[in-house]
Order: C-alpha cells, then sequence, then structure tokens
C-alpha cells in the first residue's frame, strides 16, 4: 500500500511526501515532486484572471442555498445515454440539502447537481482552483471520474480554504550560499479566482463533512480543531483519499496500491486518521521549522519548511 501526502502551509511553502508500505521514501521522491512543483506553477503562469462573476459562478450561487433530490437516477442527455448512480450503501433519502449531499457523500444528488449547473460549470471551477489533468466532459466528473494528483487537490483545497485567493504554489521559498547571501527568494503572487462567498458557503459544507459525516475520522480525539475536510473512494477501493485544512495548514492524504488492487477500507477509515495524525503533529509543531535538514550529493542540502523528514 503506497500513502502519498501533500501538506500547504497557506501562501507560503508546500512540501510533499511519498512513502511506500513501511513508510519510508519511495525512490522517486525527489524527482516526481519537481516534475509535479514544476509543471502546475507552468500552469498557473499561463492562467489568465477569469472575469467574475460568469454563468458558472451564477449557476454555483443558485444551487448553494437550495435542497437537492436524492433520487435514484439520473440522465446524462447530452449523448442520450442514460447515467444511473447509486449511492455509497445503496440508501436514499429523498429530498436532502447540499450541505447534507456533501456531508454524507451522497452521490445522486452531486450528479443531478451537476446536471443542473451544466458539465461544463464544474470543469470551469476546476481549473479554476488549480485542476490541470483531463477532464472528461460528462456527469461521472462530479464523482471524480478523472486523474487528480495529490499536489493539485492540495492545491484546489487550500485555493478555497483561503477564499478564493490563488497563491502559486512554491517548493524554494529562498537559496542561498555558503556566507549566507541570499541568491534566490521566492517572490509570492496571489489572485482572486473565486468569489469569497462562494468559498464560505464551501467551507460551511466541508466543516460538517468533519462535524457530523463521513469525515468524522478526522477529528475524533481532536474535536476542538476548527477543520474542514471530504473523504473521497473510488469504485472497488482501489483509492482511498481525505482531503482538508485548518485555518494555517492544508493537508491532503491518497492511499492506493501500485497494481491498482482494492484497499480494505475507505477514505474516512484509511486516508482521514493518517491525515489527523499528520495534522496533530505539524499544528503542534510550530510550522515552519528549521528541523527538517537533509544532506544530499557532496555538498548540497536541502531543508524541509515543515520539519518533516
Amino acid at each position: 500500500v503506497r500513502r502519498r501526502l501533500v501538506q500547504v502551509q497557506r501562501r507560503i511553502a508546500e512540501y510533499e511526501s511519498e512513502m511506500d508500505e513501511r513508510g519510508k521514501k519511495g525512490p522517486a521522491y525527489i524527482e516526481s515532486l519537481l516534475q509535479e512543483s514544476t509543471a502546475l506553477e507552468e500552469e498557473l503562469l499561463d492562467l489568465e484572471d477569469p472575469p467574475l462573476p460568469d454563468p458558472a459562478i451564477e449557476e454555483l450561487e443558485a444551487f448553494l442555498a437550495e435542497e437537492d433530490s436524492d433520487g435514484e437516477e439520473a440522465s446524462e442527455s447530452d449523448d442520450e445515454q442514460d447515467y444511473m448512480p447509486q449511492n455509497y450503501n445503496r440508501k436514499y433519502r429523498g429530498v436532502v440539502t447540499l450541505r447534507q449531499s456533501l456531508a454524507e457523500s451522497l452521490n445522486v444528488p452531486t450528479v443531478k447537481l451537476a446536471h443542473l449547473i451544466g458539465v461544463d460549470s464544474v470543469i470551469d471551477m476546476a481549473r479554476r482552483l488549480g485542476i490541470r489533468g483531463n477532464l472528461p466532459f460528462e456527469l461521472s466528473l462530479a464523482l471524480g471520474s478523472c486523474e487528480v494528483t495529490p499536489f493539485e487537490m492540495a492545491h484546489a483545497f487550500n485555493t478555497i480554504a483561503a477564499g478564493g485567493v490563488c497563491s502559486r504554489p512554491h517548493l524554494i521559498t529562498r537559496v542561498k550560499d555558503k556566507a549566507n547571501h541570499v541568491l534566490y527568494r521566492h517572490k509570492p503572487s496571489a489572485k482572486v479566482v473565486v468569489p469569497p462567498h462562494i468559498c464560505a458557503d464551501m467551507h460551511r459544507m466541508l466543516r460538517s463533512a468533519v462535524t457530523h459525516g463521513t469525515g468524522r475520522s478526522a477529528t475524533k480525539g481532536w474535536p476542538a480543531v476548527a477543520a474542514a475536510g471530504k473523504t473521497g473512494t473510488s469504485d472497488n477501493y482501489r483509492d482511498a483519499w481525505f482531503a482538508g485544512y485548518t485555518p494555517s495548514l492544508t493537508c491532503v492524504v491518497w492511499v492506493g496500491r501500485d497494481d491498482n488492487t482494492s484497499l480494505p477500507g475507505s477514505g474516512s477509515v484509511l486516508a482521514a486518521p493518517l491525515w489527523a495524525r499528520f495534522m496533530r503533529a505539524a499544528q503542534g509543531s510550530g510550522l515552519p521549522t528549521e528541523k527538517g535538514t537533509s544532506k544530499r550529493k557532496g555538498k548540497q542540502r536541502w531543508r524541509s519548511l515543515s520539519g518533516v523528514e
């Protein structure tokens, strides 16, 4: 089982850790980390400031306060094929609010919402939040039928946590020479990509997921924390996710197997407890620290802002 964790300290730095089944870093850790960071930064450099408001935002605003039906099917009329999603527990509750739908991971109302506002609006919002991969134009996209990296997911949740402000991710804060002269210093940049009131509504729903929804295990034994987040479980238990944040830190945990076979549990069982363990340790350590210094080839060194090795 492989576990992947991405931590984002709000508007300051990113740190990603990839571990194998023994809990140690995989051999391609540094290379994959830099590749993902570079690709995501290049993607964000090319983004233009989106006009606000626009139809996608207006449509989302119209539904955030509405109730949605938790029926047993939703049709995908664009290609004249029937798409019939089912809820995780195969139970249906009739009319539910969007907050209940997200907190309890109800598939049917989620797909119905995507159908009502349009898949193009779903894709538009994903792009705003920093998702750069291929997004299929189909209703199942609302349930995660696409490849997304933990790094992208962390960036998206961090933007929500920051009230719609997108801060370009970076790995290196500064570079110094032997004489302690600063050779490079990162210059942060940020822009509003989603209206703050939309993110405030999203925060309230994500908060419900950890207080009385499928993400309760993320705050078990830690009830006072102001956390918000969401679990995720793919078909046949092949992937387990938890993405969440506190006022100062965003963290995403993914659990899966190299051979893509089933896991022994869901996101709430496998990923959320790992998220809780890491976040308790990280928040208690007073990030950032200078603790995580590691030696590499020759005289080169790299330092983790989080102190996590």
